[in-house]
């Protein structure tokens, strides 16, 4: 049973709606609704339905490949939409074809060789009812109010369609129970989303509660001994391509400080409007200043990822999400383990949240002494903030030298200090994230509003215009707010870079190479992700190959003349009246499978034959011995076997 008038042109209606494309849609209901009552039918065999099958698959693998390839929630959703219209040329077959239904050998591949080996068995699969659904799938995916409701309205026709007929007060019950069903499913539906609104408002101001002991955090090697070298092994390829180079990417900023770990991060993000095509744009208002590209690792925490200062726009990013955070960060939600993507950047510092309580402290109380002591030897508090950055730059630069070789912080008298009071008070020597931790405390203990920023350093030039990152050029150091911005305080001893360079072992040299190509290996592998859209270009011309061969394949058919069968024997083949007869058949879709008799093939074709198949059966035996006796037929025979089938032929084409 396929669905009644309407119902089908409907489904199409209503996917035109729900994905927004109502000229679409009513274009497709209307060819659906008119091949109802179309006055032709295409001459297609089993070979042919395959042949459509298997395009639509090759369509769908083409499709899945092309929007899959762009890491965008939106085109996923895009593929779900469009899956009924790349089956249509196969629901159009059954319409337009002359079987009203499919064997079901036709959508199995694996079945297919063994079909062949026998006769095609009678029945099969009508699709029509597989179309409905996929429109209302493809419905689904389209995100927009009504789909509820039109679905419920469509599902109610159709099972009335389907209905029993047992009398007006079943109708009656079975209508009350499905409108209490659609009512009770509405009434979940609606109660979901706001749970869903609660949820979320209330996740926001939880982890809004969060920004000063966070969740998101990032976890320092304050505190650790030994030698805290970090590797050669590249992460990261910058080019740049117009404007100034900045010195450094920022990737997260934090500004609450305990026990060797900062947190804070913000949580309070906005979304960057994203054009469909990888384009994340940030700050639609602004004027792009400078550009570069970036290959990089996305490793790091919580997906942020590393950016010039006053990042404009993000190009190219394979992600899901991209949000701009008020503290300057940007974050990539979904995106791929290695991504190539294009940053543009302006004249800004791309902070767009002032100073706030959290940005003065509270000091941790076990550092209050040593960051105290330190502020009243300088005398600076309640100074103006340039004077008490230069006191703290000065401080921080005689007698602090930059080290990743660090001893237990112990002061020798059987009380041990914090590392970072340990490093003020005694050793004095320490990484960058000792020199920016200090400095953030110090300001904040002088009144200054600062935060902790980490990040890499493009310093290591490859060639012109082309840096290459390294593990060892991640950096950490403070940001300040002065003259009514926020600018980078960095505290670090200049010399850091080369000692972090130097007494690079033989093995550690060849490790760096080995890094070096795996880099170069990731970064054609995404190279060639990134062009997956040329593979599904591939997949789409073999389509239209196939289809060629489906389309415009030469069929070649005997015409048949007043004198056909008359004459000297026939030659076993293709050139015989009975082979003519017999490719007339497999036209219609109903060829002799090899194993099967002319006998049992007349009677399993009849039905459907375009001709009756009565006079076949009479002449079957004469058409078989014109063919294999070797004393051919008498002239009598030629003759009746003649008229019979050139007869039959001019029956099938009416």
């Amino acid at each position: 049973m396929r669905p009644c008038t309407g119902l089908l042109g409907a489904a199409w209606l209503f996917w035109g709606w729900q994905t927004g494309r109502p000229v679409l849609g009513a274009l497709l209901a209307a060819a659906v609704e008119l091949a109802r009552w179309r006055p032709m039918r295409w001459s297609l065999d089993a070979d042919d339905y395959e042949r459509i099958w298997d395009l639509s698959g090759i369509a769908v693998l083409a499709t899945a490949i092309l929007m899959f390839s762009r890491h965008n929630l939106d085109t996923r959703f895009a593929f779900v939409q469009w899956i009924p219209v790349v089956y249509l040329p196969m629901l159009a077959a059954q319409w337009f074809g002359p079987r009203p239904r499919l064997e079901f050998a036709t959508f199995t591949w694996f079945v297919r060789r063994r079909v062949r080996e026998r006769a095609r068995p009678d029945g099969g699969l009508d699709i029509t009812w597989a179309s409905w659904g996929l429109c209302l799938l493809g419905a689904s995916a389209g995100g927009r109010p009504g789909f509820y409701t039109g679905a419920a309205a469509l599902v109610a026709c159709a099972l009335a369609q389907v209905r029993p007929r047992r009398g007006a007060a079943f109708a009656a019950l079975a209508v009350a129970v499905y409108a209490a069903v659609v009512a009770a499913g509405q009434a979940t539906h609606t109660g979901l989303r706001e749970l869903q609104r609660r949820i979320e408002g209330v996740m926001t101001q939880w982890t809004a509660g969060l920004l000063e002991s966070g969740s998101l955090g990032c976890r320092t090697s304050i505190g650790r001994v030994g030698d805290l070298r970090l590797s050669d092994r590249v992460v990261m390829r910058v080019r740049t391509e117009t404007g100034p180079v900045p010195d450094r990417l920022r990737e997260g900023v934090y500004r609450a400080y305990r026990l060797g770990t900062w947190t804070g991060a913000d949580l309070r993000t906005r979304s960057a409007q994203d054009d469909g095509a990888g384009r994340w744009t940030i700050d639609p208002t602004g004027t792009v200043r400078s550009a570069m590209s970036i290959e990089a690792r996305l490793g790091g925490v919580e997906g942020l990822l590393p950016a010039p200062r006053g990042v404009m726009a993000v190009d190219g990013l394979p992600a899901t999400l991209v949000t701009a955070c008020r503290f300057g960060t940007v974050r990539a939600e979904g995106a791929p383990a290695f991504a190539t993507y294009r940053v543009e950047a302006g004249g800004g510092d791309g902070v767009r949240a002032g100073p706030e309580a959290g940005d003065l402290g509270p000091i941790p109380p076990e550092e209050r002494g040593a960051v105290g002591e330190v502020i009243d030897r300088l005398g600076v508090r309640g100074r103006p903030a340039d004077e008490v950055i230069q006191s703290i730059a000065a401080f921080l630069a005689r007698g602090f030298r930059y080290s990743t070789r660090l001893k237990s912080p112990a002061d020798g008298t059987g009380r041990d200090l914090t590392p970072i009071a340990h490093f003020l008070r005694t050793s004095r020597a320490g990484h960058c994230e000792y020199f920016a931790t200090a400095t953030v405390l110090l300001l904040r203990e002088a009144g200054i509003p600062a935060r902790y920023a980490t990040g890499y350093v493009l310093n290591e030039s490859h060639r012109r215009g082309e840096f290459i990152v390294r593990e060892r050029h991640a950096h950490a150091w403070c940001m300040v707010h002065r003259d009514g911005q926020w600018v980078d305080f960095d505290t670090t001893p200049p010399d850091w870079i080369g000692a972090d360079a130097g007494g690079a072992a033989g093995w550690e040299a060849l490790g760096e190479f080995w890094s070096r190509i795996g880099f170069e290996l990731a970064a054609r592998w995404n190279a060639l992700r990134q062009d997956l859209r040329w593979m599904a270009g591939i997949l789409v011309a073999l389509m239209l190959w196939l289809g060629r061969r489906l389309l415009f394949r030469r069929r070649t058919a005997v015409p048949a003349s007043p004198d056909a069968g008359v004459g000297a024997p026939e030659a076993p083949g293709p050139a015989s009246p009975w082979a003519a007869v017999e490719e007339r058949m497999a036209r219609a879709g109903l060829g002799r499978a090899p194993a099967e008799t002319p006998a049992r093939w007349l009677d399993r074709v009849g039905p459907h034959s375009p001709a009756p198949v009565d006079p076949l059966r009479d002449v079957a035996p004469l058409a078989y011995r014109a063919v294999y006796d070797p004393e051919g037929l008498p002239p009598p025979d030629r003759a009746r076997l003649g008229a019979a089938l050139d007869a039959w032929l001019r029956a099938s084409k009416g």
